[in-house]
C-alpha cells in the first residue's frame, strides 16, 4: 500500500452521514453512532482537545473535534426537547449517556479537573488547619521559646 501525505479525513464522511441522518429525522442512535465514529477517527488522527482554541492558529483538528462535541450534545438536547413529557426508552437514555460521557473533551477536562480537585483539596486542608481553634495552653511567648533553646 502506498503511503501518501494526504490527511486522513474519513471522520468527515461519518460526520456528514450523521448530519444527513439527523436532517432526515432518523433514529437518534443512527446519527449519534455516525458522530461517535467520526469522533473516534479524529482521536486516531491525534486531534487536540484544548481548553481554549486559538482563533488565528487553531490546534491540530481542535475545531473539528469541538464541532463533533457540539453536534452530539446539540442533537441529544434537540431530541429531548422534541420529546419533552414523553417516555424515552431506557436503552436510548443509556445510549445518550454513553455518547455524552465519551467525548474526548470531557475525558481530558475530567483529568484536569481531578488534578485541580486534588490541589483544591490540599488547599482546603491547609486553610482548614489555619482555621482550627488555637490551643492557648501550648503557646509560649517567643522570648520563652528562645530561652528554652539556649
Amino acid at each position: 500500500m502506498e503511503e501518501t501525505s494526504e490527511p486522513d479525513e474519513r471522520w468527515l464522511q461519518y460526520y456528514i452521514l450523521g448530519k444527513i441522518a439527523e436532517k432526515k429525522q432518523k433514529e437518534p442512535a443512527e446519527y449519534l453512532q455516525y458522530y461517535m465514529t467520526a469522533s473516534t477517527l479524529l482521536d486516531e488522527n491525534k486531534a487536540t482537545y484544548p481548553e481554549k482554541i486559538f482563533y488565528n492558529s487553531p490546534q491540530h483538528l481542535a475545531v473539528e473535534a469541538l464541532e463533533l462535541h457540539y453536534r452530539i450534545h446539540a442533537s441529544v438536547l434537540k431530541y429531548l426537547e422534541l420529546h419533552e413529557g414523553k417516555d424515552i426508552p431506557n436503552s436510548l437514555g443509556q445510549f445518550f449517556k454513553k455518547c455524552l460521557s465519551s467525548s474526548s473533551f470531557i475525558k481530558n477536562h475530567r483529568k484536569l479537573s481531578l488534578q485541580i480537585l486534588h490541589f483544591t483539596s490540599f488547599q482546603e486542608q491547609f486553610l482548614n488547619s489555619l482555621n482550627k481553634p488555637i490551643d492557648e495552653e501550648n503557646i509560649k511567648p517567643v522570648e520563652e521559646e528562645n530561652a528554652d533553646l539556649q
